[in-house]
């Protein structure tokens, strides 16, 4: 399972930097020389320097050592976009080949510097676990897919269409896909073994079953992916694209003729700037084609049934969680013969039981950051706060069980 997880890390980490390079290119206003899908192929080369470094960070046991691998990465990657198109004769001159093989190696050197980076917090947060065994560790960005990170793609396909770049925004969009599926795949092995490590002690569900329904729910969603992606992918030659760098450039004016009838006409009297003879010939424009109407109308009603049904099963789940049968500590709030709840009222103050509960839960909360779960037992939860050998949360304990628990 650990192996499957990482090939997704390094998937990701991939398609990040992968759009670094057509960035570039669409900023610089440099046409990719061998076509759109097979530049950004190339560019999918950076999965070599992201599973290298992550392999060389974890066998290497000193610095120096690491530091030769690294050097030995940038030879490598420095041959492969130098060396190899020289001797197949494919060594190119163009702006977008410079940018792609500076490229390579500038993302090489930090992803290297990213993984140094990540050793050294792991190393300080071991040492800072044994003062502080609640001290929380900071995951890199390079070994932690995220739905969140869908923002990212938004944005570079944003920027390819705002700066006329077909490759950026053909990129972002495929890379946006995969990501999609990989983030959904990632979540789905990572929650199932989260609740698996949580939940070992219990019996009842088969481990095939529970991952059965889960991978339903996982191709369940995948669906929606495709079918919400499938209408970019059919118009991608109707893309319309802008270019930011126009808009900051003085616009000439239109010449104009003065006449005898005292009026300024342009030289071109048709619409658009085209004679009138042309757009004879051109004639009417053509109709919008039924079958992508229908498309459209489809996908607006079967969006609108998904987002009615949502917010339905959200009200159902609010009035649920109303009536909900159980109290803050998880307990089950049953109704107690009248005479039993009253012998159980009159020999426990609930005055008393609120007090005791309150500070138990201060004392409790003084020692620990983070919030009991509601399976832990009261002795659990005074071992995690520090609290087991303390003389005074013993009888507070004591106390505690007897408002709980005791009749």
């Amino acid at each position: 399972m650990t192996r499957r997880l990482e090939w997704i890390e390094w998937l990701h980490a991939t398609l990040i930097f992968a759009l670094l390079i057509p960035l570039a290119c669409a900023v610089g206003d440099l046409p990719a020389p061998d076509g759109t899908a097979v530049f950004y192929v190339k560019c999918l080369f950076v999965a070599v320097p992201v599973a290298a470094t992550q392999i060389a960070v974890r066998r290497a046991k000193t610095l120096g050592i690491y530091l030769l691998m690294c050097a030995a990465l940038l030879a490598a990657v420095y041959a492969a976009v130098y060396g190899i198109p020289r001797l197949t004769g494919r060594y190119g001159f163009q702006g977008a080949d410079v940018v792609y093989r500076i490229g390579m190696l500038v993302e090489t050197a930090v992803i290297a510097a990213m993984r140094f980076m990540d050793r050294l917090r792991r190393i300080r947060y071991q040492s800072k676990r044994e003062e502080n065994p609640f001290e929380l560790r900071a995951e890199s960005f390079l070994n932690r897919p995220s739905m969140g990170f869908t923002w990212y793609f938004v944005v570079m396909y944003v920027l390819g269409i705002l700066f006329d770049g077909k490759l950026l925004c053909d990129s972002a969009l495929f890379g946006a896909v995969v990501y999609w599926l990989i983030a959904l795949v990632y979540t789905f092995f990572g929650t199932t073994e989260h609740y698996f490590m949580l939940n070992k002690r219990t019996r009842g569900i088969p481990k095939r079953r529970l991952y059965a329904i889960s991978g339903g729910m996982l191709c369940l969603f995948a669906g929606l992916v495709l079918a919400a992606v499938l209408p970019s992918f059919l118009l991608i030659n109707a893309r319309r694209y802008t270019d930011v760098r126009e808009w900051f450039k003085d616009v000439p004016l239109v010449p104009s003729a003065y006449e005898s009838d005292i009026e300024f006409r342009t030289p071109d009297s048709g619409m658009g700037g085209l004679p009138p003879m042309l757009l004879d010939e051109l004639g009417e424009a053509p109709e919008p084609s039924k079958v992508w109407e229908v498309l459209f109308w489809v996908l607006g009603i079967a969006g609108a049934v998904v987002i009615v049904c949502g917010i339905v099963a959200a009200i159902k789940k609010l009035f649920e969680d109303f009536r909900k049968e159980a109290d803050e500590n998880g307990d089950k709030v049953e109704n107690l013969p009248e005479p039993e709840r009253a012998h159980f009222i009159s020999a426990e103050p609930d005055g008393e039981r609120s007090r005791i509960k309150r500070l138990y839960k201060r004392t409790i909360r003084k020692h620990r950051k983070d919030r009991p779960a509601q399976y832990e037992a009261p002795s659990e939860i005074e071992e995690k706060a520090g609290l087991s050998q303390d003389a005074d949360m013993q009888a507070l304990h004591t106390e505690y069980e007897r408002v709980r628990y005791g009749r």
